[in-house]
Order: structure tokens, then sequence, then C-alpha cells
């Protein structure tokens, strides 16, 4: 059963392997093509992240740095025009300090000072502690308290003169600052306090001034009174910084109100963020807050990125288009090897292998192109060991079909010659009764001599019978032991072929297995090359199946001749036997052939002791005597004869059904010849 599912398995896995091979697949060029274009737009776009990010960190920090540099250079300004302020004060404070004026004198002084300085066009005023105020247009009602004013209170307490809270002016209708200092005479005793109106009109216009990038800017806010001093937006002045709308402002106030200094991030309820750089103004209540947007600050950055990012894309397509003529370079000669294996696979070894390069590609190339040739060279050995095999079985068969007639020949003959036999022991055995009586019948010597004589008559026709059927078989016994020659010969030949087959499929098997190394070692390389080898290892997976497709049918056919040569062997076995007994047989046959010359000697001795009874009837007695150990002997050897012949026969018959195995061993071996035939012309060449 399962040799006669060998050929139609083999067909089964070529179909198997054709129908895989026929199946739409994706080429290697656009395996290679979707795989390498993902990763190379995925590395431009983490590098043009990276880039973005860095960049974006550096020009944050860059304008981190910038805030606080304008920050301080606004406040540096804000400064020395506070400075130039209060030396100015300082100035015409210790002139009036340095003059022992009196009240009229000094009047005139500060009248002197109005509309010189532009921080405070009003001039110098004075206030004693006797609850008088100098002053050059003001003139206080019976309700003014001196004393009270803020002013007054933090110039009796400052040697120099300091800024105070900020307030609006009615009459000059701006936002001024007092600013005062402690009033002393020539002596070095307070006599009362110096002050005068500080107009924030130039810090309003310093503050204005500030532009960061689009939106941003500068509020300058007096903590006293929690008042906007600053802003490029002059409706803002003067206001309260907590009444003010906006998150920016909610939060400056908060900062403000924490004592934070310094820069901060401040991100508003859409995520948007700002620098905010909070700076506390020296010798003052002053806090000076810088806000930039960090959009407005990588504004300059998006519209780089977005360039960046077009010039990416035109490189992209243009590597793309690069990588398509370099894979298309790499992958022709890989579709050009991977064709030659397909058909290979397919068992076509006519094809011819026409890749020319030195690479990997090349090596395997070689390889399968010298599997080829080696292969070409085994099928068309196999091919003519099977052709051979096939005459050499149907030689066999005739040989075994001979055998079988001339073993059936044989048989009838010993049948025949038993039955003679058998005739024979029975007509001695009727002499030998006759000889017994006939001592008793003296009477009747003639009657009995005559019938002696016929049946002694019959006796020397059935011995010349026997003996002619004897020479007979002899003949057919040497002709048979010629055909078993002939046969045992064939045999041995038969299985010095199936050695060869044998020997040319371990050669296959050794083949097959360099084959799955040189797949391996592809395979190896393959790996190493990394992305760019995949085709190689579909190459190699290729030759991989090929040669596991070689052991396989390398495997089917030692199997068979495995079947085969045990065939063979059971023949050369069951002939040698067979020989070996037709030999004893022709050995029995020469004896039974000797035992029939004797039987005919007998027989005619026999006639001629009958003939001389009827001639000598006086000396009956003695002949009697002797007839009848005569007979007891012919009886003794007819019985022995007769079991000669039932050997003969049995041997004949042990021939006929060993030829009979041998012919059915001859049919199943050109059977499996001609399977080995069909299994071969699945290759081409």
């Amino acid at each position: 059963m399962s040799e006669n599912r060998m050929p139609q398995q083999a067909g089964d896995r070529m179909s198997e392997v054709t129908a895989t091979r026929k199946k739409p697949r994706l080429g290697i060029k656009l395996k290679l093509l979707g795989i390498l274009l993902p990763i190379v737009i995925l590395v431009v776009a983490i590098i043009i992240g990276l880039v973005y990010r860095r960049t974006s960190d550096m020009m944050l920090e860059s304008s981190e740095k910038l805030l606080a540099t304008n920050t301080q250079s606004i406040i540096n300004d804000i400064r020395a025009w506070m400075n130039e302020t209060i030396t100015a004060l300082n100035t015409e404070r210790d002139t009036v300090e340095y003059f022992d004026m009196g009240t009229a004198e000094e009047l005139a002084y500060i009248k002197h000072t109005s509309n010189k300085y532009d921080a405070f066009p009003a001039g110098l005023y004075l206030a004693t502690t006797d609850g008088k105020l100098i002053h050059t247009s003001f003139v206080p009602g019976p309700e003014y308290n001196l004393y009270e004013k803020p002013w007054y209170i933090d110039g009796l307490e400052s040697e120099s003169f300091m800024f105070g809270s900020v307030y609006f002016d009615e009459d000059s209708q701006a936002y001024v600052v007092g600013a005062s200092g402690v009033l002393k005479d020539k002596a070095g005793n307070v006599r009362g306090v110096a002050a005068a109106d500080i107009y924030l009109d130039a810090i309003s216009q310093i503050v204005e001034a500030v532009q960061l990038e689009k939106t941003g800017g500068m509020v300058l806010v007096d903590t006293r009174t929690n008042t906007i001093i600053g802003h490029k937006d002059s409706t803002y002045l003067g206001k309260l910084l907590n009444e003010q709308d906006g998150e920016m402002y909610v939060y400056m106030n908060s900062r403000i109100q924490a004592g934070a200094e310094g820069i901060e991030t401040f991100t508003d309820a859409k995520g948007n963020k700002s620098y905010m750089d909070i700076e506390k103004i020296p010798d003052c209540s002053w806090v000076s807050v810088s806000y930039v947007p960090h959009e407005e600050i990588l504004a300059v950055l998006h519209s780089f990125t977005t360039s960046l990012i077009y010039i990416a894309i035109v490189g992209i397509l243009i590597l793309v288009v690069m990588m398509e003529r370099f894979i298309h370079m790499i992958v022709h000669p890989v579709k050009k090897l991977s064709g030659t294996i397909a058909a290979i696979t397919d068992g076509d070894f006519s094809v011819q292998v026409n890749v020319k390069t030195k690479d990997e590609i090349g090596i395997m190339a070689d390889g399968v192109g010298k599997f080829i040739q080696t292969m070409r060279g085994t099928i068309c050995q196999i091919t003519q060991i099977s052709r051979t095999l096939d005459e050499q079985s149907q030689e066999g068969a005739e040989i075994s079909d001979n055998l079988s007639k001339s073993a059936d020949v044989q048989a009838t003959s010993m049948s025949d010659m038993n039955s003679t036999v058998h005739e024979l022991a029975l007509s001695i055995s009727e002499v030998a009764e006759s000889a017994s009586r006939l001592s008793g019948f003296v009477a009747d010597t003639t009657q009995s001599g005559e019938m002696a004589g016929l049946q002694m008559e019959q006796a020397v026709k059935a011995s010349g019978a026997g003996r002619e059927d004897m020479s007979k078989v002899m003949g057919y016994m040497g002709d048979v032991s010629g055909k078993m020659s002939s046969l045992e010969a064939s045999a041995n030949q038969m299985d010095e072929s199936v050695a060869k087959i044998n020997s040319i499929v371990d050669l296959i098997g050794d083949i097959s297995e360099e084959t799955n190394l040189l797949s391996l070692n592809a395979s190896i390389e393959a790996a190493r090359a990394g992305e760019a080898g995949r085709g190689f290892a579909v190459v190699a997976d290729q030759i991989g199946k090929l040669a596991t497709t070689s052991k396989e049918a390398v495997d089917d056919i030692a199997r068979l001749t495995e079947e085969i040569r045990g065939l063979v062997s059971k023949t050369v076995e069951e002939t040698r036997d067979s020989a070996e007994t037709i030999r004893s047989s022709r050995e029995a046959v020469n004896q039974a052939e000797a035992t029939f010359q004797q039987i005919y000697e007998a027989v005619d001795h026999t006639n001629a002791a009958v003939t001389a009874m009827i001639t000598m009837v006086k000396e009956v007695n003695d002949i009697a005597v002797t007839v009848a150990g005569i007979t007891q002997e012919q009886s003794a050897a007819s019985e022995e004869i007769l079991a000669t012949t039932e050997t003969i026969r049995e041997n004949a018959e042990s021939v006929y059904r060993d030829s009979q195995t041998m012919s059915d061993d001859s049919d199943k071996l050109k059977e499996n010849s001609q399977k080995l035939n069909e299994q071969m012309a699945l290759f081409k060449l």
C-alpha cells in the first residue's frame, strides 16, 4: 500500500510547491520600500522633533536671559531716573539747610525750583515741625492736618529723600508720588520735612517704551497701595492691580503679594504659556513685572520648522527615488535566482543560472548552478539504472514464468511416475503372492506360469515406461537447473544495481545536506545584513525548502530501493533454495533412475525365470522359492521407489510454489521499477 502511494505523494508535494509558488506575493522591492520608507520618515521626523525641541529650549532659555536682561536694563533706567531726581532734591534741600533763611527767603527759594526739573515741576515745598507748610502754589485750609500726611511721616524717618505712595493730583490731573526727607537747621537739628511731588510721566514713558515681542511688555506696581504706576496702556495707570480682569493680572497680583522674585512660567486656562520676570526696585516699594508669551518667542522657530519640513519632504522624495533604484539593483539578481529556484522546485533542471555578481548572491547562484549540474548527472544515472532494472525485472519475470511451467511439467511427470510405481508395486505384490502359492499349486504350474508371463510382460513394459519417464524428468531437471542458475545470476546483478542506486541516493543525500548548510550560511549572512538582507533570507529559505524537498525525495527513493533490495534478496535466497532443492531432486531422480534400471533388470530376469519355469516344471519348487525371494526384494524395492517418487513429487510441488513466489516477486520488482521511472519522469533535464 505504501509503495503505491509513493508517486502520488511525490506528485502531491510537487503540486503543493507549485500552488505555493503561484500565490500572489508582495515583491521584495515593495517590502523593502515599505519597511525602509517609514523608518526614514520616522528618523527624519525624530530629527526634526529633536531639533525643534532643542532649538525651542535654547530659544526659551535665551529668551529668559534676554527677558531678565531687558528687565534689569529698564530697572536700571528707572533707578537712574530716581537717583537723578533724588540727587536734585537732596541738592535743593541741602541749599536750604546750608543758608539760614527765613520763611520769606525760603518761599522765594522754592519758587526758584519751580519748573526747573521735569520730574517735579511744582518745585520743592517745606513742612516745619510747628505745622507750617511753605508751598509756592498750594494754600492749605483750616482742616488740613500736616502731621497725618504719609509723606510727612516718611520724611521724618529718612535722612535722604525717599519715594512714598502714589496718588492722583487733582491740580495737575496726573499721578504723582511724594518724595520726602528730613529737614534740619544749620546746627543739625530737625526742623521739619522737605518734600516734592514727583510726576510719573517719565517712568510711564520708560515703561511704555518697553516692547517684548508683539504683545509682551512691563507693568510697574507700587506694593504699598497695589497701584499700577507704569503700563504700556496708559488707561491702566493709577488703577489697582487686584481689580483688573484677566488671568495674567490675577496671577501677577498673587505672586507679588507672595513676595516672589525672578522668572516664572505662567500658563492660562487654554494652555498658553508666558514668561514672567518679577523684580523689586531698590530703595522704594515698587515692583516691575515683565512678561512675554512663549508662542511669540517661538514664532521664528515655527517658521523655520515649517521650512525644514518642506525641505525634509523634498529630501525624502529624492531619497525614495534613490532607494528604489538601489533596491532594484540588489533585488533584480535575487528575482532571477528566485525564478530559477522555483523552476528547480517544480522539477525543471534544464534551467540556467544567469546571475553574474561577486557578492553573497553570486556565491548562492554558483552553488545553485553546481547543484543543478550535479542533480542532472544524478538523475540521468538513476533514470538509466531504473531502465536497466526494468529490463532485468522483465527478464526475471520471463525466467520465473518458464521455471513455473517447468515445475508444473515436473510435478505432472512425478504424479504419473508415482502412479506407475504404485501399479508396479501392486504387480510385484501379486507376483510375490503368486510365488507364495506356487508351492501349493504345483498342479496349476502351467496356467500360473502363463499368467506370470503375461504379468511379467506388463511389468517389463511398465518398468520401461518408468525408465523413459525418469529420463524425461532428468532432462527437465537439467533445464530447470540451468534456468535457476540464470535466474540466480540475474538476481545477483539486480542486487548490484540496487547497491549502485543506494550509493547514488547517498550522494544525493550528501548534496541535500550541503545545500541545507549553504542555506543556513546564507540565512546567517542575511541576518547580519539586517533589513537589507531580508531578500537574501527569502532566497536562503527557498534553497532550504529545495534541500528539504530533495531530502524527502532521496528518502522515498532510498525506501523504495531498500524494498527492491529486500525483494531481490528474498528472490536470490529463494532461488538458491530452489536450486538446492532441484539439485537434491536431481540426485533423487538419478537414484530413482538407477532403481528403475534395477527394477527393469529384475523384471527381465523374472520374465526369463517364468519362461524357464514353464519349460522346467520339475524345478518348480526351487524356482518358486527363488521367485519368492526375488519378489520379496522387488516388493521392498517397489516400496522404496514409491517413497522416492513421493519425495520427488513433493519437491516438484515445492519448486512450483517457489517459482510462483519468484514470479510474484518479479512482478513486484517490475512494478517498483516502473514507479521509479515515473518518479524520475517528474524531473526535466
